[in-house]
């Protein structure tokens, strides 16, 4: 073998050296990293050893999948990029010469601000207990919790378990559950709410007051609340009940029995009406209804 193609042939080796000593070379992705965002803009921090040709991106989420450009001619990029909501994987590539090293990275954005839609009890209503429901308008919560009471007797945290009490409907959840509030009977009492979805973000509603009433009206006169003629019965109900709503009654004697409005207030505890009839015999049901959802029911026949 001649010099010169000894020459040559060193030469070569030494040239692919030198080409795979440019083009070998390292990358660091810092960021994204494989995590939950609340805000579209992320951070895209991504560097190298050495002096690239570019650094790109495609998100995997486009509808047409597009190379963009970070950088050029660079060590490194840092940089914010917005995307979309909800789950998100791109691709970023590291060029230099004849190489490329591309990096693959999922990432969830939840930037939207959860908010509640507070359903029951009102401002200034009552309750005993069994009315909560509520709204959750996010389609990822992480934890809701209740603050409820007062100043006087103190007050209570509950964790609302959204698997179990709340259901999904058309990305919102409709929350439905109760509270032991015999221990407020009779008082005043503040609740709130607060919501955090899995990003972070979080909502506080405002104080609602409402009055706690948790025992069933009292029907004094059990055995003798009416009494009956040929064509009228005459109602004479003794009742305590401080925050009645309605008394209905039902008489099975009717032809079609079906219930009927008696009173929506009391006079000095009693609630009295005289109401036609045209049965001959007569089995009375009534219910007593508060502001509060408690109900007493009581059955008597002759």
């Amino acid at each position: 073998m001649g010099k010169k193609v000894i020459f040559i042939l060193v030469f070569a080796i030494l040239l692919i050296d030198l080409i795979y000593a440019l083009e070998n070379f390292t990358i660091n992705v810092n960021s994204p990293e494989d995590n939950i965002y609340n805000s579209r803009k992320v951070f895209i921090d991504i560097s190298s050893d050495t002096t690239l040709d570019s650094i790109s991106f495609i998100s995997q989420n486009d509808k047409i999948l597009t190379q963009r450009n970070l950088c050029k001619h660079c060590k490194k990029y840092y940089g914010s990029k917005t995307f979309d909501e909800g789950h998100q994987l791109i691709s970023l590539f590291a060029t230099k010469h004849l190489t490329t090293i591309d990096y693959n990275v999922s990432f969830f954005i939840d930037s939207a601000k959860p908010k509640i839609a507070i359903i029951s009890p009102r401002q200034k209503s009552f309750s005993n207990g069994y009315n909560f429901s509520l709204q959750l308008i996010e389609k990822n919560p992480k934890s809701l919790s209740i603050n409820y009471g007062n100043y006087v007797k103190g007050f209570v945290y509950r964790n609302i378990d959204i698997t179990n009490e709340c259901e999904n409907i058309d990305n919102s959840f409709l929350c439905e559950f109760n509270l032991f509030l015999d221990d407020y009977d009779s008082d005043s009492i503040f609740y709130d709410y607060e919501l955090v979805d899995i990003a972070g973000n979080k909502v506080k509603t405002k104080p609602i007051q409402v009055e706690v009433d948790t025992k069933k009206p009292l029907l004094l006169n059990p055995d003798s609340f009416y009494s009956y003629s040929d064509s009228y019965i005459d109602f004479i109900l003794d009742i305590d009940e401080n925050n009645l709503k309605s008394i209905k009654y039902l008489d099975y004697g009717d032809e079609e029995p079906i219930y009927k409005q008696l009173c929506i207030s009391l006079s000095k505890s009693v609630c009295k009406k005289r109401v036609p009839t045209r049965a001959s015999t007569h089995d009375v049901s009534i219910t007593i209804i508060d502001r509060a959802g408690n109900i007493k029911e009581a059955l008597l026949k002759k």
